[in-house]
């Protein structure tokens, strides 16, 4: 039984011998195939990269190309187009002014030898309300200068000016009037009296500031109007500037 045992694993050392001494040969055989496989791996990984790279070489080309033929280009501003967007206003109303009053006409009536014959004399008491407006009476009279060395944009107003001053028809109201068929009432005698009432609102409206706040309006609309005008262009960045023309064009 021992003997059994001794030779078995004699057998096995005699085995392993054999197994180590052909292992070098048979790893001498598996390099080449290795080699083989490896030169192949990178072989498909290159093919694969330079196809790849072509690919996106096209894709960044045909997107290049996309651009320039969809792309819009910048579009340029000048004065004479920022010009055109104000004439669309025609007439630039950016201050209003209400007032209202009450008035009393009376005429004496007529006179002999400097005194007043009874009975011909006429007068009435009225109420009313009017409006009035001030503002650039005349948009095209605006100069535009796009100064690019400076990056801003002047634009030279007329100063602002009344553009209408009225008593509303529908809020007069007449009370006291005299009845005289000697003497009766015309229709110039009302116009008369309204006009003065209208001049003497429009008087207290500009003692009151009513242009000085028409000019700071105009210089606040004008300048978002030429802003706007300027938005996605070369001068998008260009300060507004407005300047008031004391003498305006003809």
């Amino acid at each position: 039984m021992p003997l059994f045992t001794y030779r078995s694993m004699r057998d096995e050392e005699r085995l392993s011998r054999e197994e180590s001494e052909q292992e070098p040969d048979q790893k001498e055989r598996r390099r080449p195939r290795r080699r083989l496989l490896r030169s192949f791996r990178w072989g498909v990984i290159g093919t694969t990269a330079a196809l790849l790279g072509a690919f996106v070489c096209v894709v960044l080309a045909i997107s290049g190309i996309s651009i320039k033929i969809f792309s819009h280009p910048e579009p340029e501003i000048t004065g004479q187009t920022i010009k055109n967007s104000f004439e669309d206003l025609a007439e630039l109303a950016v201050e209003e002014y209400r007032f209202t009053g009450v008035g009393k006409f009376s005429d004496e009536g007529r006179q002999i030898l400097g005194w007043s014959v009874p009975f011909t004399g006429k007068s009435f008491l009225v109420t009313y309300s009017g409006t009035i407006k001030a503002g650039i009476s005349d948009i095209e009279k605006i100069d535009v200068d796009i100064d690019d060395g400076a990056r801003k944009v002047v634009l030279v107003v007329p100063e602002p000016q009344v553009l209408s001053s009225a008593i509303d028809p529908a809020s007069i109201e007449q009370y006291d009037q005299t009845f005289n068929p000697i003497n009766q009432f015309s229709v110039s005698d009302i116009t008369d009296f309204l006009n003065t009432e209208t001049k003497r609102a429009t008087s207290e409206a500009l003692a009151g500031g009513l242009l000085e706040r028409a000019q700071k309006r105009s210089e606040e609309l004008l300048s978002i109007q030429a802003k706007s005008m300027l938005a996605g262009t070369q001068a998008a960045d260009y300060q507004i500037e407005v300047r008031w023309n004391t003498t305006p064009k003809k």
